[in-house]
C-alpha cells in the first residue's frame, strides 16, 4: 500500500501554475517538493497540507523583503487547498555562492558583506517577522529533546560533544544574549550560508538571497 500524502503527491498542483515543463529539485534541506521550469526563470514549492503554513509564511517574507529593496526573488503565485499549498517564485539570476572558485568568492566576499549589511540596515520596526532569543532557545530545546541534532551542521569541534552537554552550555548564555537582543536587533535572512546567495558570475555582485 502506498502512502500519497507527501510533497510529491501535490505536485500535479503545479499544472494550474504556469503551463511548461517543470523539472524536480532535489538540492536543498526543506523536504518540500521543488520545481524549476524548463527555461529557469521560475520555482514552484509544494508542500502537504500540514506544512501550509509554514510555506504560507515564507511567501510573506518573500514579499515582504522584495518590497524593502532587498534583492530575491518575486512572488509570482501561491495556491492552497485540502490537499496542500504551492509557492511559485522567480529565479535570482546567477549561481550560488558555494559554486563559485575560491578566488573568485575571495574577490565577492567584500561585496556579499556589503548586501548582508544592507539587510541588516532595515528598519527593525518595519519587519511584521520575530526570529528572538527565547523563541530559537525553545526550537533548540525541541531538537535535542526529539534526538534530532544533525551533527554535520554544527561545528567540527562540536561534532562529537553529546547535544544535550551543547545545549546547556547554550542555556548558561540566555541572560548575557538577552542583554545584547535589546541592544542590538537586525533584520536578519534566518539562513545565511552560501547555497543561498546568488551572485553575478560577470561582475560576482550580489544577484540577490534564496530561501528566505
Amino acid at each position: 500500500m502506498s502512502d500519497h500524502s507527501g510533497p510529491q503527491a501535490i505536485s500535479p498542483v503545479l499544472l494550474s501554475v504556469g503551463s511548461g515543463d517543470w523539472l524536480p529539485v532535489t538540492a536543498g534541506e526543506s523536504g518540500a517538493a521543488v520545481f524549476r521550469n524548463a527555461d529557469a526563470t521560475r520555482y514552484a514549492k509544494c508542500v502537504p497540507a500540514a506544512d501550509a503554513a509554514d510555506l504560507k509564511a515564507e511567501r510573506d517574507r518573500v514579499a515582504w523583503l522584495n518590497d524593502q529593496g532587498v534583492p530575491g526573488p518575486r512572488v509570482l503565485d501561491w495556491h492552497s487547498g485540502d490537499v496542500g499549498a504551492c509557492l511559485m517564485t522567480s529565479a535570482v539570476s546567477g549561481i550560488s555562492a558555494d559554486q563559485v572558485p575560491a578566488e573568485k568568492l575571495r574577490v565577492a566576499w567584500e561585496r556579499i558583506a556589503d548586501a548582508v549589511r544592507r539587510l541588516h540596515e532595515v528598519p527593525v520596526p518595519q519587519c511584521p517577522f520575530r526570529r528572538d532569543l527565547d523563541a530559537m532557545v525553545a526550537v533548540a530545546r525541541g531538537v535535542v529533546a526529539r534526538d534530532a541534532v544533525n551533527p554535520e551542521f554544527l561545528p567540527v569541534e562540536q561534532q562529537h560533544t553529546p547535544p544535550g552537554e551543547l545545549l546547556d552550555r547554550l542555556t548558561r548564555q540566555v541572560p548575557r544574549r538577552r542583554e545584547q537582543e535589546a541592544a542590538d536587533t537586525v533584520v536578519c535572512h534566518g539562513d545565511l550560508c552560501l547555497p543561498n546567495i546568488i551572485l553575478d558570475p560577470r561582475t560576482l555582485d550580489v544577484s540577490g538571497f534564496i530561501d528566505l
